[in-house]
């Protein structure tokens, strides 16, 4: 078998942490990515947009809710490891991880799953989030890759990646507990 890949899209910077707000240097989602590249032994891989995220929360709410809209594309294209996505080799096995905007997946996520071929490929996807856990995403991912096969998913606050090594575990060992 193939070895698995974690494929994931974060933003550092300023985001919502509990009832108020946080910088953070690495973003919630790269941190669940690391955790779940650590049990599995999977290739880590990071989605990069061509022009960043703002450090704010509020002017990424801003270009994240035009881009939803499709008023504006500002990511640009985006990259799976500095190569364009229809460049690079991705495997039939991937784990795939994003912050949850808007109740559904980020712009740059949406731009690779537009543009890569992932017929045949188990996706076992992973969020954060602060309250809607996978929203309209999932739904969404069988739109843009309907040759796909998406299996049980991992859902966490952003608020409690740092904390989340156990459910990680018992998500990956099929436990129903979390």
């Amino acid at each position: 078998m193939a070895r698995s890949e974690v494929i994931y899209f974060s933003r550092p910077g300023e985001n919502i942490y509990r009832e108020g707000r946080a910088f953070l240097n690495v973003g919630n989602t790269e941190v669940l990515a690391r955790e779940i590249a650590d049990q599995t032994h999977a290739v880590l891989r990071e989605i990069t947009p061509a022009v960043a995220y703002p450090g704010s929360y509020d002017e990424t709410l801003v270009r994240s809710k035009a881009e939803r809209e499709g008023r504006v594309v500002e990511s640009g294209i985006v990259q799976l490891d500095g190569k364009l996505p229809a460049e690079a080799v991705v495997g039939k096995d991937i784990f795939l991880g994003f912050p949850i905007w808007w109740n559904t997946i980020p712009a740059p996520i949406a731009e690779f799953l537009a543009v890569v071929d992932l017929a045949d490929t188990v996706i076992r996807p992973f969020c954060t989030h602060e309250g809607s856990r996978f929203g309209k995403a999932l739904a969404d991912i069988a739109l843009l890759q309907p040759a796909v096969q998406i299996v049980e998913g991992l859902p966490v606050r952003g608020s409690c990646v740092t904390c989340a090594a156990q459910a990680v575990h018992n998500w990956l060992d099929g436990s129903s507990e979390r």
